[in-house]
């Protein structure tokens, strides 16, 4: 899913193509939240190999009065199965935008159960910022991110869904 924050996301086109080294898809969507009078229209490609995939994002804001700075515009994925997390960016604790500089820079890992910061009114939590990388691992075998020039890249990870934390009591 493609996210910003409480948004719909319209999907205008999808386009492939192929060749020996890769397969790739690029998807044109308009991202908008409701009753607003502007939007992002953003650009994805999923370039895939046999060894990895790499995903860029790209995206223009759109309209009129676009505010100045957005809450967050990302990606959420579903991994199964993902008992822990290592990162370099900040922690080991939670970070955010406003308090990120309580945290030092550095590689860490912990459980996902860890990762989750666990509020009296649920709501989301456990963000890491001014990461550069992160590798969720599990019995399995993980997968690893790489954020490329993203001065500001964060993730977060959790066994609950961002809605479903949204809608709790």
């Amino acid at each position: 899913h493609i996210y910003l924050h409480q948004t719909k996301c319209h999907v205008r086109s999808v386009s492939w193509t192929q060749n020996a080294e890769n397969v790739t898809i690029v998807v044109s969507t308009r991202i908008a939240p409701p009753v607003f009078e502007w939007s992002v229209d953003t650009v994805i490609t999923y370039t895939f190999t046999s060894q990895h995939l790499v995903i860029k994002v790209s995206g223009i804001p759109k309209g009129q009065n676009v505010p100045p700075t957005f809450a967050r515009i990302g990606l959420t994925f579903a991994l199964n199965n993902v008992d822990s997390a290592t990162w370099f960016g900040r922690g080991p604790g939670e970070s955010y935008r406003d308090k990120k500089r309580s945290q030092k820079m550095g590689t860490y890992t912990l459980s996902t159960e860890d990762l989750f910061t666990d509020y009296e009114f649920p709501q989301e939590g456990g963000n890491r910022t001014d990461t550069r990388w992160v590798e969720f691992k599990g019995k399995k075998g993980g997968l690893k991110a790489y954020f490329g020039d993203l001065q500001e890249a964060s993730f977060s990870a959790s066994h609950y869904a961002t809605k479903d934390v949204d809608e709790s009591k």
